[in-house]
């Protein structure tokens, strides 16, 4: 149905210009190949990931005996702020770990602070 000045509304809304013009065959065509590929490859890595899971050998186990923390869990588990833990290393009260540029606190370390504390109360 045309407008006051005789153009055609576009089917999707738009101003008439390319994105609205039907489709030729090729396009149409390009289109059917895209989305056959598209399903023949999310089909084929189902089917590799399935073939590949069962050989993928398990996460090895952590050794039972250490246990590194990060300062925001050291935080959490003491409840207290990230700063205060900071502190506490910077001052030499808390120990810990660099690991290149990672600061870790192992059980060890925590069990130390904690006992250190108990005995001062």
């Amino acid at each position: 149905m045309p407008d006051a000045r005789g153009w055609p509304y576009p089917t999707c809304g738009q101003p008439v210009m390319a994105s609205c013009r039907r489709a030729t065959w090729a396009e149409r065509w390009k289109r059917a190949i895209h989305e056959r590929n598209t399903a023949t490859m999310a089909r084929d890595l189902a089917d590799l990931t399935a073939a590949i899971a069962p050989s993928t050998p398990a996460r090895r186990p952590r050794r039972a005996g250490v246990q590194a923390y990060t300062v925001e869990q050291v935080a959490e588990i003491l409840n207290v702020g990230r700063d205060k833990v900071y502190s506490l290393l910077r001052t030499g009260q808390l120990r810990s770990i660099k690991i290149g540029k990672l600061r870790r606190i192992t059980d060890q370390h925590l069990a130390e602070f904690i006992a250190s504390h108990e005995e001062a109360t």
